[in-house]
């Protein structure tokens, strides 16, 4: 089962500036996120974050591997997401990968709405996505009975395709997807009070 695979999904969003504090919404939602859906995910593999990076590791290479290496790829959609390059660019590497692994069909990539609504991003990505843009508290607001219930339908969608793609249909050692500099045209439209301070 998934012996050509190390992750059971790769989880990709955007960074808060490096001015952030530390307990800035976007990393807060993420490790939230992550540590209520491997509760749910019953697989030998687990979901990767790029806090998983090796240290002194090449960060380009070793995120195209990790990609790579994961079944799937939860994209947690904020504004800010399409505009960055990082993001942008391990969005599309899995668009190849899911065409491949999928025949041309989708569904490898799930998204998850912050911040806009799931029918915004739907319009602008044309994937429908989880919505979760009401969470502002994600300690407490991922622990509700309706978002447990979402996290747990992810999980189990992940758990189905660990058992059917046994195949990365790529060589991940030599996978590698381009990143230019990371440079936003967006201002955010979001209504925290002051989001990167």
């Amino acid at each position: 089962m998934s012996v050509n695979f190390e992750h059971a999904c790769f989880i990709s969003y955007k960074h808060p500036p490096k001015t952030a504090r530390n307990n800035h919404f976007y990393k807060e939602f993420v490790e939230v996120f992550r540590d209520r859906l491997e509760f749910y995910l019953s697989t030998n593999i687990r979901t990767y974050v790029d806090v998983d990076a090796d240290p002194g590791s090449s960060y380009p290479t070793e995120l195209s591997k990790s990609l790579c290496k994961s079944v799937c790829m939860i994209a947690v959609l904020v504004p800010e997401y399409p505009d960055s390059n990082w993001c942008w660019a391990e969005w599309q590497a899995m668009e190849k990968l899911e065409a491949l692994r999928l025949k041309g069909a989708r569904g490898l990539i799930i998204p998850i709405a912050l911040r806009r609504t799931a029918a915004e991003w739907n319009a602008l990505l044309q994937r429908k996505p989880v919505d979760f843009s009401k969470v502002s508290v994600p300690k407490l607001q991922l622990r509700s009975i309706a978002n447990s219930k979402k996290i747990k339908d992810i999980a189990d969608i992940i758990i189905n395709f660990v058992q059917q793609i046994t195949d990365t249909c790529e060589d991940c050692a030599n996978f590698q997807f381009t990143v230019g500099v990371e440079q936003l045209n967006t201002t955010p439209t979001f209504k925290d009070p002051n989001p990167f301070t």
